[in-house]
């Protein structure tokens, strides 16, 4: 589990506010204030403010319908402070117990057969030196 200061990945923070990775890459090239850190190797982290300026811009602009340009307008206004706030609700929202609370773990799904009333085929592996089977 992540503490609630650790940089994240893009991935992390698509998953985290329900949009693409290349909707945010858009966004950094249209909101100078959002701007994550980048690594030699070119990848983003994001700090807990970039992820929630992004939640922020995510409220305004998916649910509330704002365009890119109103949305410049309000960091404008206090630096990115109100959407900073508003992503801030947004996260807890999503997940009540934190940004970082596990996720449950996912129900073991019961192997198929191929038809139903015949059982499933077994499938073997061949190990390198071993004797054929008949």
């Amino acid at each position: 589990m992540k503490s609630p200061q650790a940089f994240r990945s893009i991935g992390e923070v698509a998953q985290m506010i329900g949009v693409a990775t290349h909707v945010l890459r858009y966004w950094e090239t249209q909101f100078q204030a959002l701007a994550p850190v980048r690594r030699p190797d070119g990848r983003r982290y994001y700090r807990p403010e970039d992820v929630q300026l992004a939640a922020g811009l995510c409220v305004v602009m998916r649910e509330e319908g704002l365009t890119i340009r109103g949305a410049r307008r309000l960091i404008a206004l206090d630096r990115g402070e109100g959407l900073r706030a508003r992503g801030r609700e947004r996260l807890a929202m999503a997940d009540p117990a934190g940004p970082d609370a596990a996720a449950p773990a996912a129900e073991p799904r019961a192997r198929k057969s191929a038809s139903p009333g015949k059982p499933a085929r077994k499938t073997t592996r061949s190990v390198e030196g071993a004797p054929a089977e008949r």
